[in-house]
């Protein structure tokens, strides 16, 4: 189940996701937590050039495999986590209107922001490499 609310260390279970995905040598240009606007809940989004060419199945495997092993996990389950394909004009359209976010360090906020094809809520941004 996605998440209504965020809290600090949601945040950082998702930046730990991410190292720990690295580790596999997959690498997200884009990761940060995203309001949907018909659920009204945050899914971890995560991007990777390699999501089209090696598919989301064996990337939800890899991340399933990371949630077992340990209990900081356990408030992060895979139905919280969105992949997608990497598209270059959403990163260069996200990070041309994200601004420091003054309540968590070393992340990005946007809110209530129009990137011209999509309309984004609210999102708490920690990784974007354009």
């Amino acid at each position: 189940m996605a998440k209504p609310a965020l809290v600090e260390s949601d945040i950082r279970i998702g930046e730990r996701l991410i190292v720990d995905l690295e580790r596999r040598g997959i690498v997200a240009s884009f990761a940060g937590w995203m309001l949907n606007s018909e659920t009204k809940e945050y899914d971890l989004v995560i991007s990777s050039n390699g999501i089209i060419r090696n598919g989301t199945a064996r990337y939800y495997r890899i991340i399933a495999s990371i949630l077992r092993t340990s209990p900081e996990y356990s408030r992060l389950s895979i139905s919280d986590i969105m992949l997608m394909p990497l598209q270059r004009s959403f990163l260069k359209a996200i990070a041309s209107v994200t601004v420091p976010n003054e309540h968590f360090d070393g992340t990005s906020e946007l809110r209530n922001v129009s990137t011209g094809s999509m309309f984004i809520e609210h999102a708490i941004i920690f990784r974007i490499a354009v």
